[in-house]
């Protein structure tokens, strides 16, 4: 239940009146259940649309959609293991054709682009720290194949794998 406090809260020079949250969730816009906690000052919120000013950064959806954050764990636990769309759709509780259309307007790419990204990033890591093969890498990375994995990794850095290897390991 979102009501109003009772009484402007702060001291003399910095009295606000927010809206104060009390015991219950809020739902957004789309459906989209927000997570509260049971008395929280909800300063930011835009009320026409149901999104905090601070949470229209695409980032920050997957902190700000409980559905988004469930499918980042996920994934960041399973990235190396092969993910399909359907997969995250059933993880984020949407429709498969629905779930596409909601995380490219919630986060600004498209998911399969997103987990080219995150699986690119470990690949960075392991290439600069261990010296296994590029076709190694990107199997373990969650690639299934190598010309995916390098047509990927040089849409996302700007160079292929073996470029980069020898930018962070010369000799």
């Amino acid at each position: 239940m979102v009501q109003r406090a009772p009484k402007p809260i702060g001291n003399s020079d910095n009295k606000i009146d927010p809206l104060v949250v009390l015991d219950r969730d809020l739902v957004g816009k789309d459906g989209e259940l927000l997570r509260v906690s049971n008395v929280t000052e909800i300063s930011g919120l835009h009320i026409g649309s149901g999104i905090p000013f601070e949470h229209n950064h695409p980032q920050s959806a997957f902190s700000y959609y409980a559905r988004l954050e469930r499918l980042e764990r996920f994934v960041s636990e399973n990235f190396r293991e092969h993910i399909s769309a359907p997969q995250a759709a059933r993880i984020a509780g949407l429709g498969e054709k629905y779930f596409s259309t909601f995380f490219r307007e919630k986060t600004g790419v498209c998911f399969r682009d997103w987990l080219a990204s995150i699986r690119i990033a470990e690949a960075k890591r392991l290439l600069e720290t261990r010296n296994h093969s590029i076709t190694r890498v990107g199997l373990e990375v969650g690639f299934q194949d190598p010309r995916t994995f390098e047509r990927a990794f040089k849409k996302l850095t700007g160079m292929t794998p073996s470029e980069f290897k020898k930018l962070v390991r010369p000799g």
